[in-house]
């Protein structure tokens, strides 16, 4: 009887042995899905910060401090694409020229602290390894 009863709670320990190993597993590997396209959102982001189809992917996939930077640092590149546009002129071979006035050097540097502060934001959580 001894022996029957080691043997039924020996094969409950694996059985939910095996069990919380399958658990963890695919945790990691939703962890990495979600870490890729993470990476991968990121990468878009810092790139096109005026492609209106990531903000479905900023609203699925960001962090909040990254979708609250994101909001500042797109809000200060319209801005100063605005300004530009509406101030700015041409040269003599027709290409665009950007005013060259305080305005426009203010708005430069503000969109170049948020963009900062978003590309500092961006790594330090892919540097965080795959626990979101």
């Amino acid at each position: 009887m001894k022996e029957l009863l080691a043997a039924l709670v020996g094969g409950l320990l694996a059985l939910g042995g095996s069990s919380l190993q399958a658990w963890h597993q695919r945790r990691q590997a939703h962890d990495e899905r979600v870490w890729t396209r993470r990476a991968d959102l990121y990468t878009d982001l810092l790139g096109k910060p005026d492609n209106r189809e990531l903000k479905a992917k900023v609203q699925a996939f960001a962090s909040d401090r990254v979708q609250q930077l994101y909001e500042r640092y797109k809000s200060a590149y319209e801005e100063r694409n605005f300004y530009a546009f509406e101030n700015g002129g041409t040269d003599g071979t027709g290409e665009f020229v950007p005013p060259d006035d305080d305005e426009m050097r203010r708005l430069d540097e503000v969109f170049s602290q948020r963009e900062s502060e978003l590309v500092d934001q961006v790594r330090a959580e892919l540097r965080t390894g795959h626990r979101l």
